[in-house]
C-alpha cells in the first residue's frame, strides 16, 4: 500500500512539473472571421427591395448583433495585446464602419444600446461653449481689461480634452466613428480660429471622409441619402451658417472653410444661399472649394439650383465642381451627371453647349445626365443629346430614348423619332430591356421594330422582351 501511495505521489509531482503554467490565451480568429462573414451576408440581404421594410430592418438588427460580437472580441484582445493592433486594424476598421452605417440605416427606435461607447464626449466642459466674438486680437502692449476674469494657470479644458482625444486615437485607431465624435466634441466647444479648433476640425474631416468612402463601397450609394447621415454635425452646421452672414469677410471666409472641412451635406444649402449674395472673390472661391470638398447628392442638388440665377460665371463654376465630383467617384459621379444634365436647359447657350459637351466626353458616365437633358426644347440641342446617348453604348439610354420612339410621323417629331431609333440601334443589345415597356400601349410600332432589328425577334409584350433578355443577356 505504501509503495502504491509513493508511486501515485511521484506521478502527481511529475504531472505538475511537466504541465507548467496554464496554456496561453489565444484569439480565435477563425471564429471572428466566421462571425464577420455571417454579419456581412445578412447586411447584404437587407438591401433587397423585394423584402418588406420590416423584414429588412430585422436583417439589419441581426447583422448588427453578430458584428458587435466580432468587434467586441477583437477590441478586448487588442486592449490586452496592443502589439497585435496593427495586424488586426484593417479587419476592425471594416467591421466598425459596417456597424456604423447599419445604425444609420436603422430607425432610431430600433437602435440597440451601446454600453461600450468609451469614446463618449468629455464630461468636464463648461455649460456653454465659448462665444466667438469675431474680433481681432489686441495689439501687443494694450492694457488688459480690469474687469476680465483671471485665467487659471496650466492647460485649458480644451487643451486637456484635445490631448485625451489624441490618446484615444492612438490607442483605438480602428474606431473611426468614436475618434470623429471626440474631435467633433472639441470643435463644438473650442474657439473658432484657434489652433485647437483647426486641428480638431481637420481630424473630423479626415474621419468623416473615410466613413463616407466606406459607405459608397458598401452600398454603391451616397451616404447623404440616409436621413440619419450627418446628424452628429447638424448643430455645428447651423452655428457656422450664421457666420456666413457676417459683415466681416474674414469671418465668412473662415465659416466657408470650416463647412468644407466638416463635410456635412447639410452645409451645401447654406453655402449656395450665401453664394448668391457674396461679393468678395476670395470668399466665393472658398465657398465653391467647400462645396467640392463636401460633395455628395445634397451638394449636387444645390449646385443645380444655380442654373436659375442666370449668371454665366456662377453657372460655369457650378459645372466645374460637378466635373470634379464625376472624376472623384462613381457614386458621386451618378448624381453629378444627373445635375449636369440640368445645365443643358440653361438660357445661356454657351453654358448649355458646354454642359452637353462635358456630358458627351464622359461616355457611359454621362448617360444619366443625357437622359435628364433629352427633353430640352432647343431642336438642335435635342438631336445632339439623342446622338450622344447612342454614342454612350449604354443600355440605360433606352429609358430616355424609348418615349421618343412614339413621336409623330411628320416634321420635327418624326425627325426626333428617327434619331432616337438610330441611337437605339447603335447601342444594340444592351438597350433591349430598357425598351421593353414601349412595346405595349401607345404607338409601339417603332420600339418593336428596333428591337426586331437588334434581336431578330418580334415581341408584343414587355414580359416577352424581358424573358428573352434573361436568356440572352
Amino acid at each position: 500500500m505504501q509503495i502504491r501511495m509513493r508511486v501515485l505521489l511521484s506521478a502527481a509531482v511529475l504531472l505538475l512539473v511537466t504541465a507548467g503554467p496554464a496554456a496561453a490565451e489565444e484569439l480565435d480568429l477563425d471564429k471572428v472571421n466566421q462571425l464577420f462573414e455571417e454579419g456581412k451576408k445578412l447586411n447584404n440581404k437587407c438591401v433587397d427591395t423585394r423584402l418588406s421594410l420590416n423584414e429588412r430592418n430585422k436583417l439589419r438588427v441581426a447583422a448588427l448583433e453578430i458584428l458587435n460580437e466580432a468587434y467586441a472580441t477583437l477590441e478586448k484582445w487588442c486592449e490586452k495585446h496592443p502589439e497585435d493592433m496593427e495586424k488586426l486594424d484593417d479587419l476592425m476598421c471594416e467591421i466598425g464602419q459596417m456597424r456604423y452605417w447599419i445604425k444609420k440605416e436603422l430607425p432610431a427606435n430600433l437602435l440597440p444600446d451601446d454600453p461600450e461607447n468609451r469614446a463618449a464626449p468629455q464630461p468636464d466642459w463648461p455649460d456653454e461653449p465659448p462665444e466667438d466674438l469675431h474680433k481681432p486680437a489686441l495689439p501687443p502692449g494694450t492694457p488688459e481689461d480690469p474687469n476680465a476674469k483671471p485665467i487659471p494657470p496650466g492647460p485649458s479644458i480644451v487643451e486637456k480634452n484635445l490631448e485625451a482625444a489624441k490618446e484615444y486615437e492612438k490607442d483605438h485607431p480602428w474606431d473611426h466613428p468614436g475618434i470623429r465624435d471626440l474631435y467633433l466634441d472639441i470643435v463644438a466647444h473650442a474657439l473658432p480660429g484657434t489652433a485647437e479648433y483647426s486641428f480638431a476640425i481637420k481630424k473630423v474631416s479626415h474621419y468623416n471622409g473615410m466613413l463616407k468612402d466606406a459607405y459608397r463601397l458598401l452600398r454603391n450609394e451616397d451616404p447623404d441619402t440616409l436621413k440619419l447621415a450627418g446628424s452628429e454635425e447638424r448643430k455645428l452646421v447651423h452655428s457656422l451658417a450664421k457666420d456666413l452672414k457676417s459683415r466681416e469677410a474674414d469671418v465668412r471666409l473662415r465659416a466657408a472653410e470650416y463647412l468644407g472641412l466638416l463635410g456635412s451635406g447639410d452645409g451645401a444649402r447654406h453655402l449656395v444661399k450665401a453664394l448668391k449674395r457674396e461679393k468678395e472673390e476670395t470668399v466665393v472661391d472658398m465657398m465653391f472649394g467647400a462645396l467640392s470638398k463636401i460633395g455628395g447628392s445634397k451638394t449636387t442638388k444645390e449646385l443645380g439650383s444655380i442654373r436659375k440665377w442666370k449668371k454665366e460665371e456662377m453657372e460655369r463654376r457650378a459645372i466645374e465642381i460637378l466635373g470634379e465630383m464625376i472624376d472623384r467617384s462613381d457614386v458621386e459621379g451618378r448624381y453629378a451627371s444627373i445635375t449636369l444634365g440640368l445645365f443643358v436647359y440653361s438660357t445661356n447657350k454657351k453654358i448649355a453647349r458646354d454642359a452637353l459637351d462635358q456630358l458627351k466626353a464622359l461616355g457611359p458616365k454621362g448617360t444619366l445626365g443625357l437622359i435628364n437633358a433629352v427633353t430640352v426644347q432647343d431642336f438642335q440641342l435635342k438631336k445632339d443629346v439623342i446622338r450622344a446617348l447612342g454614342d454612350t453604348g449604354d443600355g440605360r439610354a433606352g429609358a430616355g430614348l424609348g418615349p421618343l420612339l412614339m413621336g409623330g410621323v411628320k416634321g420635327k417629331l418624326a425627325e426626333i423619332r428617327n434619331a432616337a431609333f438610330d441611337a437605339c440601334k447603335k447601342i444594340g443589345k444592351p438597350v433591349v430591356p430598357y425598351l421593353a415597356p414601349y412595346v405595349e400601349g401607345n404607338r409601339p410600332f417603332h420600339a418593336r421594330r428596333v428591337i426586331y432589328e437588334i434581336t431578330g425577334r418580334s415581341f408584343k409584350s414587355k414580359g416577352a422582351v424581358l424573358q428573352w433578355w434573361e436568356k440572352n443577356k
